[in-house]
């Protein structure tokens, strides 16, 4: 449908803010309203036509009538308007025209001009002549600011919803240039907004590419009344009319910023701001701070990795079998596509051995490697998913995983969020994995355990005792025996080592002995948990927490401890273009736009006054050391990867829930898989062999696009970098082997080391000692273990817990 008419305000800059009095007769009652325009800086204009019975914008359309108007004008008097393109004008009821003007924040005294007689034009182009006073209006659907010339001088009028086929669908002249031309006003054409003034009277009869004909015509019509109005040279509608009606392809523009577990979460944060009207009928306006490219690869790698997984672990079934193939065609057409199905994967019917059929009658084969995956789980006459592979008619058996995860991509120094994949399809499943599921993170919450240490005192390089340790409980209560993965023990270590081979003995210890208040303080602070269980067991990531904080957690280690909150929005507009939120909090008194920026002008400086979490030079040191467990530890797999990185796998007891939580030093991110009904995921099935891949397609294929920029890590001031032996953390010597850099505060040395457990200085090289029977029983503990977790054999407590890897 379309709107009515065009408002022209003219004036200087900031000077006109109008409010008119109107009525429109909507499906045949009379509705009192009024038309805003406010002036929001340069040649800009903001016009929006508002019912004053329901106090929200309403949309106008052609079989709504025009009553009456009052006049709008700017601070010196001029009144000018045109009445473009208007049809279903009623000018015999006047009431109420020529109504002084409500409002006008002007420094002048407000001048009131009647409108003097127009000339009307409907699209078929008949005239007729009125001797009524009418000021024409324009309305749109959603706050957009448009330009002076375009409303006078091109003569855009609101084109109203494009023609609803499932390709094209949009309100307001904004939002029908970026849905036909994927631009903003400012960069439209003249023949671009000629097709634009076109579509009003009849949208489906102009459709840019099965009437294309019929809508040059209808442009061309509308390119040579701009030309007798005088708006553009003669030369220039020549040129404009030569032209092609090149729009663009919307379904590729959608798929370029598809997603959906995004959008929803910036839908979840409105409604819980603005409420229901706010968020459907004040026409916000919102900035996202996703980043398309990275959501299009991170949303690809979560999905590579879960069908990756799910291949490892065997086909399940077909989606149904045919009795028989007689007329396969019509019964495969029968089948409803699955649900999780991607938007490439296809229905096909076995014909015989690789070969197959699809629903349009062509064939094609299926691969060998396939159909052996399969084995006798599908016949001759099974229905399938396939999926096109790289060789001509070959194609892929697929089919959708159970298995799901989330991944999620953040700037560490700002907490902005640049893309969230929250599970394998979201018209499966709206709920969100990266922000909803609550699971446990496993060893991935160990740097915080190895954190409230280093806040202790502790350095790098200070040795923990890696032997048989168990736990008293209290009369009558079994020893608790926390294990290390591979079931073995490997004596002094250093608390460096400890993180960077996931030692579960170790981390107990070092809870034990920093106690478990301090490592509660810590999470909380870090936005991890907010009120930790207090126990031994937790120390191991029993307790559960989502993928969004942990990756907001681990980006407040790279930002040099500074706190951060992740966020979806940057911006929210209102429909007159006045901010509402902003995420930057900062202030910057000696900004403006009147500054002269010069080589003699310094940038001015933003105070940074966010809480800090932890002490800079502590971040650094867990930084380099969460390095070190991508060189030489459980991340080994992305050592070769090309720029600096950090990071730590997780996986919980029994495989339920595996995790990479990693970061380069502008960019944190993390992946988490598991089953939404918690179960194993399967031999040998760890953070680092399903959820690390994940991560490190992203990577890859980012840094590959220049996505990521290879900076160092930074060091801040007050830390020292000293050459140690990594396997006793003492200061390295000739001849010593495995030599790595190590961060330590002012004050701090590498010569320093005494175990955590035994007392006694550690002698790496006394021989013959047999780490695995030195074994240490601790009573009534500080942080005990809860006694409730044992009733249950499977219990992660019982186990030790879900940090084994």
């Amino acid at each position: 449908m379309i709107a009515l008419g065009l408002c022209a305000v003219a004036g200087a800059a900031g000077n006109v803010v109008v409010r008119s009095a109107i009525r429109v007769a909507f499906h045949g009652k009379s509705r009192p309203g009024r038309l805003e325009c406010l002036d929001i800086g340069g040649d800009v204009a903001h016009c929006g036509f508002v019912r004053e019975d329901i106090g929200h914008r309403r949309h106008l359309h052609a079989e709504d009538v025009v009553l009456a108007a009052s006049v709008v004008v700017d601070a010196t008097g001029a009144a000018g308007a045109r009445h473009v393109g208007q049809r279903a004008v009623d000018v015999r009821d006047l009431r109420g025209a020529h109504r002084a003007v409500e409002e006008h924040h002007v420094a002048h005294r407000p001048v009131v001009h009647p409108v003097p007689e127009v000339e009307v034009r409907d699209p078929a182009g008949e005239h007729r002549r009125d001797g009524a006073r009418l000021h024409p209006v324009v309305e749109h659907a959603v706050s957009v600011h448009v330009h002076r010339a375009e409303l006078v001088g091109h003569h855009v009028v609101h084109p109203g919803p494009a023609p609803r086929d499932g390709r094209r669908e949009g309100d307001g002249v904004a939002a029908a240039a970026q849905h036909y031309f994927n631009k903003s006003l400012d960069d439209l054409t003249i023949e671009e907004v000629a097709y634009l003034a076109a579509l009003p009277k009849a949208p489906n009869n102009y459709h840019p590419t099965r009437k294309t004909e019929r809508a040059i015509t209808r442009r061309n019509w509308v390119i040579g009344r701009m030309a007798d109005d005088g708006h553009i040279s003669n030369e220039q509608a020549e040129m404009a009319k030569a032209t092609n009606l090149d729009v663009i392809d919307v379904s590729d523009l959608a798929k370029s910023v598809r997603a959906p577990y995004f959008a929803e979460e910036i839908r979840r944060k409105l409604q819980d701001e603005f409420g229901n009207d706010g968020l459907y009928k004040e026409g916000l306006i919102v900035k996202s701070s996703i980043n398309p490219r990275m959501q299009e690869i991170a949303a690809e790698a979560l999905r590579d990795g879960l069908v990756a997984y799910d291949l490892r672990h065997g086909y399940r079934k077909a989606v149904t079998q045919f009795s028989t193939l007689d007329n396969w065609k019509n019964q495969l057409n029968e089948v409803e596509r699955q649900q999780g199905m991607l938007e490439d994967w296809k229905l096909a019917v076995i014909l015989d051995d690789l070969n197959i059929g699809f629903k349009d009658g062509s064939k094609g084969k299926i691969s060998r490697e396939g159909k052996d995956w399969a084995g006798d789980k599908v016949t001759n006459g099974s229905v399938i998913m396939v999926e096109k592979d790289a060789d001509d008619n070959i194609y892929r058996l697929r089919q959708v995983p159970e298995v799901q995860g989330g991944i999620v991509i953040m700037d560490p120094h700002t907490g902005r969020v640049l893309a969230i994949q929250g599970g394998w399809d979201y018209q499966k499943s709206e709920f969100n994995r990266a922000t909803q599921a609550q699971r446990q993170p496993g060893s991935s919450f160990k740097p915080f355990i190895y954190l409230t240490a280093l806040e202790s005192g502790m350095t790098p390089a200070t040795i923990v005792m890696d032997a048989p340790v168990a736990f008293s409980q209290g009369p009558g209560l079994p020893l608790w025996q926390p294990q290390n993965y591979s079931d073995k023990f490997y004596g002094p270590t250093t608390l460096r080592v400890g993180i960077e081979k996931s030692r579960n003995v170790m981390t107990v210890r070092l809870a034990d002995r920093v106690g478990m208040d301090a490592i509660a303080d810590t999470a909380k602070d870090f936005g991890i948990y907010d009120n930790m269980q207090k126990n031994l067991a937790s120390s191991l990531g029993s307790n559960e927490t989502t993928l969004m904080r942990m990756v907001t957690a681990y980006g407040m280690l790279v930002n040099g401890g500074k706190k951060i909150d992740p966020s979806f929005i940057d911006r929210i507009q209102n429909r007159y273009g006045e901010n509402v939120f902003k995420r930057d909090k900062r202030q910057c008194p000696t900004c403006g736009p009147k500054i002269l920026w010069g080589d003699h002008v310094n940038v001015p400086m933003i105070d940074d006054n966010r809480e800090v979490v932890t002490d800079p030079k502590r971040a650094y040191q867990m930084t380099s050391i969460l390095e070190g467990a991508i060189q030489r530890g459980t991340g080994v797999r992305l050592k070769n990867i090309g720029f600096p990185m950090a990071g730590k796998t997780g996986t919980t007891n029994d495989a339920r829930d595996a995790w990479f939580i990693g970061f380069t030093p502008d960019l944190v991110f993390g992946a988490y898989v598991g089953f939404d009904q918690p179960k194993p995921l399967g031999r040998k099935e760890t953070g680092s062999s399903v959820a690390l891949p994940i991560i490190q397609q992203f990577l890859k294929t980012a840094y590959a696009e220049d996505l990521i920029d290879p900076v160092p890590f930074r060091v801040p001031p007050g830390v020292s970098l000293m050459q140690v032996n990594a396997k006793t953390g003492r200061r390295a010597y000739p001849g010593d082997q495995n030599i790595i850099w190590e961060a330590f505060m002012a004050g701090e040395s590498p010569d320093m080391q005494t175990t955590v457990y035994g007392g006694d200085t550690v002698i790496f090289e006394e021989p013959d000692i047999d780490y695995n029977n030195l074994f240490e029983t601790i009573p009534n503990p500080e942080n005990p273990i809860p006694s409730e977790s044992f009733n249950d054999p499977n219990s992660s407590v019982l186990q030790g817990t879900g940090g084994v890897y």
